[in-house]
């Protein structure tokens, strides 16, 4: 989807992100968030912090099993893996919420100026991101299936988000 837009991503090593920042070899970097990009010392390396990640809503971890080696689990077993990746997963999630929170003022403390993506610039990365989505989509059989189950989720839950979240948000902070 970067590429799409003319961006030449670079993938480089977590300790290599600071200085091509500041060497001008790279123009821009993405990290995790305000609690790891801080203790990392990226603010050193940039000026201007854009929120929110368009494209990352939040933490996600992932664990891989050989199928083989799942199989041959007893189920007892597979359920204590499923609801100990599941606990893993909750637990992240709460803790970069939780230090992401705190870490936030601390940008400005530092002379990083926060700022949000322009409106054209959101409706460009909605427009190629859809395109992108569609066409993994399109490339066999099983990917139209996830495509379409996910497409039809995502529909879901935007009828859903502005009565739920958007609506408790709403009044808190009415």
């Amino acid at each position: 989807m970067l590429k799409q837009l003319g961006v030449n991503t670079v993938l480089l090593p977590p300790g290599e992100i600071g200085p091509a920042l500041l060497s001008g070899a790279i123009d821009g970097a993405d990290w995790i968030g305000p609690w790891n990009d801080i203790a990392f010392g990226l603010y050193q390396s940039a000026r201007y912090y854009y929120m929110p990640g368009w494209h990352e809503p939040g933490p996600a971890l992932e664990i891989s099993i050989n199928t083989a080696a799942w199989q041959a689990l007893p189920g007892d077993l597979q359920a204590i893996v499923e609801h100990a990746a599941a606990a893993c997963a909750e637990a992240t999630l709460a803790d970069f919420n939780f230090h992401n929170i705190e870490a936030f003022p601390k940008l400005a403390e530092l002379g990083v100026e926060v700022r949000s993506y322009s409106p054209e610039i959101v409706d460009r990365l909605r427009e190629i991101s859809a395109q992108v989505v569609a066409d993994l989509g399109s490339a066999n059989e099983r990917s139209g299936r996830i495509h379409d189950s996910h497409m039809g989720f995502l529909a879901r839950a935007r009828a859903y988000a502005p009565m739920s979240e958007g609506g408790f948000l709403a009044i808190r902070n009415g």
